[in-house]
């Protein structure tokens, strides 16, 4: 969840930097593509190298391949593909959906030991009770981040779009 909330702010804070001043839509859809594959491999090469990404080792969650083993690269990458687009859907309703999209994924994993994108890739999913403070802590530190996102955009994006897009 934090890596999600770093590449938003990124998509939004750095599109017009990237030198397409004067079409600011490529721009900021290049920048949003860039950053999914970032997400991308980013959650492959932690996946394969840990069973896990900070999110969900602070979740008590962990990725096995086969076994108890940890899932080879390509199972992982082919995973983190198919949880970005059928689980977070590319990002696109971050943030608030996204976050609920995790939590129920969570639930799910917990209760069938495997999402819906582990199927055909001999990927299963342990999930640890946690225990109420982490949680608690989780949603708070979710809440607090969203609530920083949605005031970060309400000044950045207005700037942004009154001078890119009106030309104020």
């Amino acid at each position: 969840m934090l890596f999600e909330s770093v590449a938003a702010l990124a998509v939004v804070s750095i599109g017009q930097d990237i030198p397409y001043e004067r079409h600011p839509v490529p721009s900021y859809v290049g920048t949003f593509i860039a950053w999914l594959w970032f997400f991308l491999l980013y959650e492959a090469v932690l996946v394969w190298a840990t069973s896990s990404t900070p999110g969900k080792w602070f979740m008590g969650i962990r990725v096995c391949g086969e076994g108890i083993r940890r899932p080879r690269f390509g199972h992982a990458l082919s995973r983190g593909h198919k949880a970005l687009a059928r689980g977070l859907y590319y990002l696109v309703f971050f943030p608030f959906p996204t976050m609920f999209a995790l939590y129920d994924c969570y639930s799910f994993g917990k209760r069938h030991g495997r999402l819906p994108w582990d199927s055909g890739l001999e990927t299963t999913v342990r999930c640890k009770d946690i225990g109420l403070l982490r949680h608690l802590t989780g949603f708070l530190v979710a809440g607090g981040m969203a609530v920083g996102y949605v005031i970060f955009l309400r000044v950045t994006v207005k700037e942004r779009f009154l001078r890119d897009f009106i030309g104020l």
